[in-house]
């Protein structure tokens, strides 16, 4: 059954609809692949859990329903095979989906071993997996989110109803390889049309209820990092605002209302686009003074095109230089691209600031900005936005994980 899928229960003259997210079962001694895949699955809708081998996912096939299974084939073929057999034996109905970085030989091998055991078998994948490739076995399978509805409602209408959600993306630190940070998106949970974005909201939106979901962004953040801070993460969330909107907006009255214990808090990132950072950087300026006292930094949006201005400037306290995701793209050997961002990077350091890299999709261009001198990384390549029930569902699965990992060696 899909995502988006339901199947109805009836009840005398009613009707109860049952809905099931799908799950992937995804086995790969590496972690990192395993994060990858995980990444991709959650952000396309999909719910993943992790296995360093098989003989601990094949405690997990007759608990619970699943619906794709992603093995991978390791020099040593025995445990993938047992697991195709635990499978067959446990009358398994969903998709396997065989990887490796080895050669197709290995594959092959265990691929027949499931054919004679009568499972249902993708074609086999080389490591390592395009996001794009990951997406197509989603959208194949139809087990991932409903398709986006065209539709328009008005921000107002959205508020009132309390149909605002805040959907959240991994930012990641690319040296490390680990989880750095989340950014704040708000999502429209629509009773007819589902899951909606911004474009089909936002458009039209007047200044007041643009400062009411603003207001609602920076409360739902600290709810969001005490969340996650049951889970061991300590994680500063980034929020993205205009300059108008922040400048009158009672900032230092809200957190101090919501938040209880100031110096605790990770803290809080307020993303500016860089236009309008370079139009008022004294603004800018006041504003970071102004919120230092709280644990309130302040981030450069979307910068490329003005960084020359901004070069100028005496003073620029700004945590973080996001960098746009047109000039991320093909960083790694793009003439115009690469000199943009190996300008940015430099002026990050010479203000003390870190550089991310938006809409990272390609690890060329992870690892061309990484050798640049840029920290940190979001985009697709590294996990798309999801649900903070979702993201606190990866996080759980990812620290379960670790925990084996460390309690088998």
């Amino acid at each position: 059954m899909s995502a988006s899928s339901s199947t109805q229960v009836s009840q005398g003259s009613e009707s109860v609809v049952d809905v099931r997210t799908a799950l992937c079962l995804i086995c790969d001694e590496e972690s990192s692949i395993r994060h990858y895949l995980s990444l991709i699955m959650q952000g396309a809708g999909v719910d993943a859990q992790e296995f360093a081998d098989g003989s601990a996912m094949r405690h997990v096939i007759s608990e619970k329903t699943v619906d794709l299974v992603v093995l991978d084939i390791p020099m040593d073929v025995s445990d993938p095979v047992a697991t195709i057999n635990a499978l067959a034996q446990n009358g398994f109905k969903g998709a396997v989906q065989l990887i490796s970085a080895r050669g197709t030989a290995m594959m092959e091998q265990v691929r027949q071993v499931g054919e004679r055991a009568g499972l249902r078998l993708l074609p086999p994948l080389k490591k390592p997996l395009a996001i794009a490739t990951v997406q197509k076995i989603v959208k194949d399978l139809k087990i991932g989110l409903p398709p986006a509805v065209a539709a328009r409602i008005r921000l107002d209408e959205a508020l009132a109803n309390h149909w605002i959600e805040f959907w959240h993306q991994p930012k990641i630190d690319l040296r490390r390889k680990r989880l750095a940070g989340v950014e704040a998106f708000p999502r429209v949970r629509h009773p007819q049309y589902g899951v909606l974005m911004p474009e089909t909201f936002m458009p039209g939106a007047q200044s007041p209820e643009i400062a009411k979901l603003a207001e609602f962004a920076i409360v739902s953040a600290i709810s969001t990092q005490q969340q996650f801070s049951t889970l061991g993460l300590h994680l500063p969330v980034s929020i993205n605002v205009d300059a108008a909107i922040l400048s009158a907006l009672p900032v230092v009255d809200i957190v101090r209302s919501v938040c209880t214990d100031i110096d605790a808090w990770p803290g809080l990132v307020i993303d500016i686009p860089e236009v309008q950072i370079a139009s008022d950087i004294g603004l800018a300026v006041a504003l970071a003074q102004k919120f230092s006292a709280i644990k309130i930094k302040l981030a450069i949006d979307d910068v490329g095109r003005a960084h020359a201005k901004l070069a100028k400037a005496e003073a620029a306290p700004f945590a973080e230089y996001k960098l746009d995701a047109m000039f991320v793209a093909n960083c790694a050997d793009d003439k115009i691209n690469t000199p943009i961002c190996k300008n940015v990077i430099g002026l990050a350091k010479r203000f003390g600031g870190s550089v991310v890299g938006n809409g990272l999709a390609k690890a060329a261009d992870s690892l061309a900005l990484q050798s640049m001198g840029g920290q940190f990384g979001q985009g697709p390549l590294l996990g798309q936005p999801m649900s903070k029930e979702r993201f606190a569902s990866l996080l759980r699965q990812r620290g379960a994980t670790e925990e084996r990992s460390q309690s088998a060696a």
